[in-house]
């Protein structure tokens, strides 16, 4: 139809070679006497060779037939490389490949190998510079395209300080371009540095400015072998020679390092430690829920810190873990009921579970008790463990104990009398099936004070409490912490607070105790609970 369609091979073109004409659906028609073979010449684009990729691009290979061995290989200056087929065997002469000029080719392959085509190497013939200053010397090499490699210095006073009196590689010696020449050159005579290894660091200062030098930089380090004040290494080493007044820097030893004992029970602790040069010195205790009972949680000093040989390491050592508050969930009502219920929570197998409980009195009447608890889900065995009440209102806790895990529950309090009420239902792990010591105490004015011995270590220590007469602020004893605090409409106050860490030891007297002013007027009720590891 007289349009022009260019391919690159002639296949592309069957379809219109074999269309038929009257077929208005099929392709144009091309009749093989229009088929014109063009050829043109292509510039690939500059790609460096890249003979070992998957699909080179750029990687032209001359090939032989003979073995590698048979040929001398030569790169010219102007980029080409001649090969000349020299047959080692007298029955290949015959056979004989001649000499090829190469260009652009970037392999050669031989019957038993194939290497990368040599490249030519520029070279420059060394110059001599025995007897020029090491200036003018660094000036000929380098103007050569040389370098200066390694200077050696050699003590005479026959001739100027910094002549060159020796060089390597000779004059007259070709290297490639970029290749050091090494020289030796005159200096002026040195000091020979003294061994002060061992010496205290006043008798090696004598040593080192007794030789024409000086003493350097001083550090400490801590060693077994040196006794502090003595040293126990120097730099420059002792024989070498450095000019006169040159610095020799020393290492005096502190004596001893605090071994890393963390983690050890206390027996290899202490062989630890006695075996370092020391001696143990202060042993407390702790609660910790990582390291095992009897084992080091930290020392003092710490680990790697240097001290003198004889010093004391003082450590704690763990007493095992203390009951984990697993969660606390607080139900505050003002509204009179005879019963408060806590918000739904999850336990895990084998958690305790107390509940905490204050609630307001009527003036007259019998005073506000717990009667019983319940819970949703499959029934728990509620104990009360002691009640507060000897003043209008109650505070109690209470306890259950459950082996199995419970997706949700709330615990409810059933009160004799239809009042305000406080509800804190705490959670532990860790913590045996039932409290310890416990507390009931009252008071008709002063601050809310109640004291138990704890009868286990790591235990923790709760109080609730009810403030009958007025609504007020409770600021908790040191060392402790308010866990609830809830002032309803009638007039009341009702918390509960804890000891802030666990008591680390069995029979310690703990005193839970709250503050709210100056003077403390109000009656008061207060039990305290002691919580404790398994």
């Amino acid at each position: 139809d007289g349009t022009v369609r260019l391919v690159d091979s002639p296949v592309d073109l069957v379809d219109n070679v074999f269309a038929d004409p009257a077929d208005p659906l099929a392709p144009v028609h091309l009749s093989p006497g229009h088929i014109t073979i063009v050829k043109t010449i292509v510039t690939p684009p500059a790609v460096p060779a890249d003979c070992s990729a998957a699909a080179p691009l750029n990687c032209d290979t001359a090939v032989y037939n003979f073995p590698r061995a048979d040929f001398n290989i030569t790169p010219n200056a102007n980029g080409t490389v001649t090969v000349t087929h020299v047959p080692l065997l007298a029955r290949d002469i015959p056979f004989a490949e001649g000499t090829d000029t190469l260009r652009n080719i970037e392999q050669l392959q031989f019957t038993d190998m194939t290497i990368p085509t040599p490249v030519f190497v520029a070279t420059a013939i060394v110059p001599n510079v025995v007897g020029l200053t090491d200036v003018a010397a660094a000036d000929a090499i380098t103007a050569v395209g040389l370098l200066v490699g390694n200077t050696v210095g050699v003590e005479t006073l026959a001739v100027p300080v910094g002549t060159v009196l020796g060089q390597s590689p000779a004059a007259g010696t070709r290297l490639t371009l970029g290749g050091s020449v090494n020289l030796d050159v005159a200096i002026a005579p040195r000091a020979v540095v003294p061994s002060v290894i061992g010496l205290t660091q006043a008798v090696a200062t004598a040593s080192i400015t007794g030789a024409g030098l000086v003493v350097g930089v001083v550090t400490t380090a801590s060693s077994l072998i040196f006794p502090p004040g003595t040293v126990i290494s120097q730099d420059p080493v002792a024989a070498k020679k450095v000019p006169l007044g040159s610095a020799v820097n020393l290492v005096v030893s502190t004596g001893v390092t605090v071994p890393s004992v963390v983690g050890l029970t206390q027996a290899a602790a202490t062989t630890a430690i006695t075996g370092a040069g020391l001696v143990v010195g202060t042993v407390t205790t702790a609660p910790s829920a990582t390291v095992p009972a009897g084992s080091v949680i930290s020392t003092t000093p710490t680990a790697g810190t240097a001290v003198t040989a004889g010093s004391a390491v003082n450590l704690v050592v763990s007493i095992g873990p203390a009951p984990t508050i697993a969660g606390t969930f607080v139900r505050n009502a003002s509204a009179p009921n005879l019963t408060v219920t806590s918000p739904a929570f999850t336990t895990v197998a084998n958690a305790l579970i107390v509940a905490f409980v204050s609630a307001d009195a009527p003036v007259d009447g019998v005073n506000t008790i717990v009667n019983n608890m319940t819970n949703t889900g499959a029934a728990l065995t509620w104990n009360r463990v002691v009640r507060a009440n000897a003043q209008l209102g109650t505070a109690e806790i209470w306890y259950a104990f459950t082996t199995t895990a419970r997706a949700s529950s709330t615990v409810t309090a059933v009160l004799n009398n239809s009042e305000a009420a406080s509800m804190t239902v705490m959670t532990f792990t860790g913590a045996a099936p039932s409290p310890g010591s416990s507390l009931a105490i009252s008071g008709v004015g002063g601050a809310p004070t109640g004291t138990v011995l704890t009868s286990r270590a790591n235990s923790l220590v709760i109080g609730v409490g009810t403030d009958w007469d007025a609504p007020r602020v409770m600021t908790a004893a040191a060392g402790q912490t308010i866990v609830n605090q809830f002032r309803p409409t009638v007039g009341d106050t009702y918390w509960v607070q804890r000891t802030a860490a666990p008591v680390t030891a069995a029979g310690t007297a703990v005193t839970i105790k709250s503050t709210y002013g100056a003077t403390m007027p109000d009656q008061w009720n207060l039990a305290v609970v002691e919580i404790r590891r398994q």
